[in-house]
């Protein structure tokens, strides 16, 4: 009699350690049913021909118990990638990935959790699937041939049972055995480890690069396979034709009498390959010193060795599965809606090397009528560069790729750091969440951060750092430059970026693409062209969006520098039109000042006199420009007071088109009043006055309001010989403050018999509207 799963019946989770306390019978796994169901599921991603559906529709089950003597075997025994053999099963992938990791038998038992016989026969492995690190319980049975014990598939040529039992988990994890038939050893080596793999090809790779990366690869100890040309070599037995994947194992520089020569040590595991050529077992190129320094081994344990030049013809790919066995593994949900992305931020405690992976749901896991593939989808990671306001973002690296994983790897120093992460989702999508990971020497805290400008930041970073300058020479402008690049940033966006160097100049340029296939202009830009201006001392940048991996643009720019205020109204002086101000004949120290800058015009007043004030009064005849203050304004009226500078400006409407400026002014001159006993008198003649009354009665105190001079002035007058009046007015204003108390809003005023007391209010900018409005209290008491 067999249990099956407690979780299954129970409708709950149930951990590995769980369960074996639970299990009093030998276990069957309900989930994982050790019939013809598990053999062939009718759902393999991957056509199978019927030779091959043939032997599979014969086999059965039989458990390991009935397999092995219990007493005479072992759960590892030895771990080599000599002890692999492969079953009629075409998965050789597979068995080339766990091959690798054998190098190192310490990682075979690292993904087991049970690691030794047990006589319920429930065992279970840990796989990282779609990024989830995940318990992977399974019982006995094994797949044999009809009628026998003799094991179908995958099988150690020792007695041991861990290739059997990994075979078996890698078929649950997928659904069947039937959809574990051909594949990709990079998605063995991810799920088993965690660690990111990446694929070089050869064909795209310079030789360079490939040397840099198998070297570091076997100093840092990562497990390597390499792919042979099957193109290239012919095989006597056909159906060994997927066994190509061998292990790389060594990289040396040896000095011979001809020269350096690059040698990379591999291991065969399969024996079906005898390299013959230069440094194989029978060349005379070996010497005893060559020997020892490459720590020669002879091909009987499948090992030979090659110069780097005949492996790239060789093989057409090098897989690295780049595993740390002190790293930890940290994993975070991501929730993203169609047509969006995501921030995260991550605080990275220790300079190290770490790896951010993204996972979508694995192709090979959903069944091939639905069509699935991996959807595009990248990455852009940047540290946060807090004492640096115009570039707060540092652009380290990003990826983009139409598969189920994708990695940055990156060499970090301590810091906060933002991922940015986006997937091209359609409404087909199987999910609408994926799995950000981060692999490095500590766990890291993940989280989901708003930061809308993430990627204007980051792409602006990748531009100072990355992108190669047009510099504006032709404008006198030797330090402003302007880049383009539509593949800089890795990750399918371009950018026009612009660096305004200049101290006094804005950088206007009109952008027009007269081609722009398969890209888009990002918000706030659309269609085909652009107008950006750039102040002095600033950036700016224009997103351009892929919308296919290929892409071309033809495109035209219009540059022009204007300068800013400070320059115009230095040379206005010498260069303006000049007008002084005359009143009734009479010529006053007051001037107008009038000058294109740029694509602007400038009018500068100037009031040198004590106490005149200038009322001033223009008529504008524009064509495309505008007041830049007031767009709708045709005329201006201005009060120029002594010792005042005004400033007004006009802007040109639309930068392509003609413009002009003509203008017609009339002056009035009148005197200004300083002293107070003047102002007194004149507040009091113009002014609104108030008679106090308190506790209904009458007193002979006045308080008197008046405005001129764009001033606001408040009189307290008390005529009385035997009271004293006391009043507080509290102020709502805008753009005024008190002369003598300029924080303050209220007016406290104490008036003894016969005093009187003048305040006044004046504006802080003298060119923005001001208000006022006041509500007092007050009292008159007895001397």
């Amino acid at each position: 009699m067999s249990t099956s799963d407690p979780a299954e019946e129970a409708g709950q989770e149930i951990t590995y350690k769980e369960l074996l306390a639970e299990l009093e019978e030998e276990f069957t796994d309900e989930s994982f049913i050790p019939d013809q169901r598990s053999i062939i599921t009718n759902e393999s991603v991957f056509e199978l021909e019927q030779e091959e559906i043939d032997v599979l529709k014969t086999l059965e089950y039989a458990r390991l118990s009935e397999i092995y003597n219990p007493s005479r075997t072992s759960f590892f025994g030895e771990i080599s990638p000599e002890v692999i053999q492969q079953g009629c099963l075409c998965n050789s992938y597979f068995l080339s990935a766990v091959s690798a990791l054998a190098e190192n038998p310490e990682r075979i038992r690292k993904c087991f959790i049970s690691q030794d016989w047990n006589r319920v026969g429930c065992y279970a492995t840990e796989m990282y699937l779609n990024g989830e690190r995940t318990e992977i319980i399974i019982d006995d049975f094994i797949p044999v041939y009809e009628n026998s014990k003799d094991i179908a598939f995958s099988r150690s040529t020792t007695d041991s049972i861990w290739v059997q039992l990994l075979e078996k988990a890698w078929a649950k994890a997928n659904g069947g055995y039937d959809k574990i038939v051909f594949g990709l050893s990079s998605e063995v080596l991810k799920a088993i480890t965690g660690a990111p793999v990446f694929t070089l090809d050869h064909d795209n790779c310079k030789t360079e690069d490939v040397w840099k990366n198998l070297k570091d690869g076997i100093r840092n100890g990562y497990a390597m396979l390499c792919s042979l040309d099957t193109e290239k070599y012919n095989f006597d037995d056909q159906s060994s034709i997927s066994n190509f994947s061998y292990n790389v194992i060594g990289t040396y520089k040896i000095n011979t009498s001809n020269g350096n020569v690059k040698l990379i040590k591999i291991r065969n595991p399969w024996k079906n390959f005898d390299w013959e050529g230069d440094w194989s077992d029978e060349s005379d190129l070996w010497t005893s010193e060559i020997k020892e320094e490459a720590e020669y081994e002879s091909s009987e344990n499948g090992i030979f060795y090659m110069t780097l030049e005949d492996y790239l013809e060789s093989f057409v790919a090098s897989v690295i599965c780049k595993i740390h066995d002190d790293y930890e593994y940290t994993r975070f949900e991501v929730k993203q809606d169609i047509g969006s992305h995501s921030v995260l931020k991550l605080q990275v405690v220790q300079d190290s090397k770490i790896f951010l992976n993204l996972s979508q749901l694995a192709y090979r896991i959903v069944p091939k009528e639905y069509g699935y593939k991996p959807y595009n989808a990248k990455m852009v990671l940047a540290r946060l560069e807090k004492d640096n306001k115009d570039f707060p973002l540092e652009y380290i690296d990003a990826i983009v790729d139409e598969k189920d994983e994708i990695a940055i790897e990156a060499d970090l120093i301590a810091g906060e750091y933002y991922l940015y992460c986006e997937i091209d989702w359609d409404e087909n999508r199987p999910h609408d969440s994926f799995i950000v990971s981060f692999y490095g020497p500590h766990l890291a805290n993940l989280y989901e951060k708003n930061y809308p400008s993430f990627l204007e930041k980051a792409l602006a970073s990748c531009a100072m750092l990355k992108s190669q300058r047009h510099y504006y020479y032709d404008h006198k402008q030797e330090n402003s430059f302007r880049c383009m690049s539509v593949t800089d940033s890795k990750c399918e966006y371009g950018f026009l970026f612009y660096y305004n160097d200049s101290k006094d100049a804005v950088l206007e340029e009109k952008i027009n693409f007269s081609r722009l296939d398969n890209l888009e202009l990002a918000d706030p830009y659309s269609g085909t062209a652009a107008k950006i201006k750039v102040s002095a001392g600033k950036s700016k940048i224009v997103i351009l969006r892929r919308t296919d991996r290929y892409c071309k643009y033809e495109v035209e720019y219009k540059t022009r520098f204007s300068f800013g205020e400070k320059k115009y109204l230095e040379e206005i002086y010498d260069k303006g039109k000049k007008i002084q101000v005359t009143y009734n004949k009479e010529p006053f120290d007051i001037f107008i000042y009038t000058m294109y800058g740029g694509s602007d015009f400038y009018f500068l007043m100037e009031n040198h006199t004590e106490d005149k004030l200038c009322k001033a009064k223009f008529k504008l005849d524009l064509r495309n420009m505008h007041d830049i203050d007031n767009p709708s304004s045709k005329s201006w009226v201005i009060d120029i007071y002594p010792g005042a500078k005004i400033v007004k400006k006009l802007s040109t409407t639309d930068s392509s088109k003609k413009s002009g400026v003509k203008y017609s002014y009339a002056f009035r001159v009148e005197e200004v009043l300083n002293d107070e006993e003047l102002i007194i008198d004149k507040v009091k003649q113009k002014g609104k006055m108030k008679q106090i009354q308190y506790n209904n009665e009458e007193y002979n105190i006045y308080f008197y309001s008046s405005f001129f001079q764009k001033k606001f002035y408040f009189l307290y007058e008390n005529n009385e010989s035997d009271k004293v009046f006391e009043g507080n007015y509290k102020f709502t204003k805008t753009n005024l403050k008190i002369v003598g108390d300029e924080d303050s809003d209220s007016i406290k005023v104490l008036l003894q018999p016969g005093e009187v007391a003048l305040k006044v209010l004046v504006p802080i900018d003298p060119d923005q509207e001001c208000t006022i409005s006041y509500k007092y209290t007050y009292v008159v008491q007895d001397l």
